[in-house]
């Protein structure tokens, strides 16, 4: 038990463990954050674009959402609420949302947002696009996951269950072919 070769693998293990797992659980984090992000993106979209339809401006549509939906993007969007509500101008607290999220969707979404805001777009107008654009892509990366779910459904088939058939179809009819031979 007090092998000193044990007490130095052990040591170096546990270093090498303590430096690595907590970055390996910090990048899964964000990783599983960022889907998140990605997945909710179209429905904050939707509701942004319905309460902005209703006359309200950006600040007040987000601040609706925030208190109708629920998730981590949300809690980023509280996160710029709270900058525009401690004097932080909205430019810069749309710069602090873009460089503290992870997904490039997000931070595209963002970038419109700044670009309506500086032209004087309507934010509406974009909100729809922007929504219609993030739903043809989701419809796009469906239909790419079903192709590519066809193509794999085809090895096994290929594989495993052909030969499987013709062992059930070829086996009795090699049998009968074989005894009629033998029989002459």
């Amino acid at each position: 038990c007090n092998n000193p070769v044990n007490s130095v693998v052990l040591s170096i293990t546990g270093g090498t463990a303590g430096y690595f797992i907590p970055n390996l659980l910090l990048q899964s984090f964000r990783y599983r954050r960022q889907k998140e992000i990605d997945k909710d993106l179209p429905y904050v979209i939707d509701l942004l674009s319905v309460a902005t339809l209703s006359g309200q401006n950006i600040y007040n549509a987000v601040k609706i959402v925030i208190e109708k939906y629920n998730g981590s993007i949300c809690a980023e969007l509280s996160n710029f609420i709270k900058d525009v509500d401690i004097g932080i101008g909205k430019f810069e607290a749309y710069r602090n949302l873009m460089n503290k999220s992870s997904s490039e969707d997000f931070k595209s979404f963002i970038f419109l947002l700044i670009q309506a805001e500086k032209y004087g777009s309507s934010i509406n107008e974009i909100l729809k696009q922007k929504s219609k654009h993030m739903k043809f892509e989701a419809y796009q990366d469906i239909e790419r996951k079903t192709r590519r779910i066809t193509i794999l459904t085809l090895f096994p088939l290929v594989f495993l269950i052909l030969p499987s058939f013709i062992l059930l179809v070829g086996g009795p009819l090699i049998f009968s072919i074989g005894g009629n031979i033998l029989q002459f």
